[in-house]
C-alpha cells in the first residue's frame, strides 16, 4: 500500500512534522483551563511550571518563517505569567492580566499556525 502525499502544496517536511508536535503540546498545555481558574481566583499549583515549560517548547521549536514572530510572543507572554507567578505572594491583578494575554495569545497562534498548516496541506479551513 502506497501512501501519496501529492495533494500538499509544496509537500510535507521533517519541519512540519516538528510544528505539528510542538502545537500538540502547546495546545494540550492547559493554557484556557489555567486561566480560567485564575480568574476565579484560584492559581492552579502548576500554573508557573506549565507557562515554563510551554515557553521552552515554544523557544526550542523550529518555527516555520511565517509563524516565528507570533510564536516568539507567545513565548513572551508565558514567560511573564511564569514570572508573575514566581514570587510568595503573587499579585492577582498582574497575574489575572497575565493569564489573560498569555491565553489570548495562545489562541491566536493555535489559528495562526493551524490555519498555516491548513494551506500547506491543502486543506479548506
Amino acid at each position: 500500500m502506497a501512501i501519496v502525499l501529492g495533494a500538499c502544496s509544496s509537500g510535507p517536511s521533517p519541519n512540519d512534522a516538528t510544528t505539528i508536535a510542538a502545537l500538540n503540546i502547546i495546545d494540550s498545555g492547559g493554557i484556557h483551563e489555567i486561566d480560567a481558574a485564575i480568574q476565579q481566583g484560584n492559581v492552579p499549583p502548576t500554573a508557573q511550571t506549565t507557562a515554563t515549560h510551554l515557553q521552552t517548547v515554544i523557544l526550542l521549536t523550529a518555527w516555520p518563517n511565517e509563524l516565528k514572530s507570533q510564536a516568539t510572543k507567545l513565548a513572551a507572554l508565558l514567560g511573564t505569567l511564569a514570572t508573575v507567578l514566581n514570587i510568595d505572594t503573587p499579585d492577582m491583578d498582574k497575574v489575572k492580566e497575565a493569564s489573560g494575554y498569555a491565553h489570548a495569545g495562545w489562541h491566536e497562534f493555535s489559528a495562526l499556525a493551524w490555519g498555516y498548516l491548513a494551506d500547506k496541506a491543502g486543506v479548506k479551513h
